[in-house]
């Protein structure tokens, strides 16, 4: 996280977050969202979408959204 600090500022966009309903993925959503940046991320389980709203993402995409097939 310090690297990504040094390097990639909350106000310079959003982040992407793959696996974002998993258990890493959710717990990097949880501290991106808590220092400030707005993230989005990508989870094949539609059934996850309160979770992650919860979580605090900004948007949501399907794997097929976020991979182009």
């Amino acid at each position: 996280m310090f690297k990504l600090t040094q390097t990639i500022l909350p106000d310079h966009g959003e982040i992407l977050v793959s696996g974002a309903s998993g258990g890493v993925g959710s717990l990097a959503v949880s501290l991106l969202v808590q220092m400030g940046y707005e993230v989005v991320g990508i989870s094949g389980k539609v059934e996850e979408r309160e979770f992650l709203t919860g979580l605090g993402v900004k948007g949501i995409l399907s794997i097929s959204d976020a991979t182009g097939d």
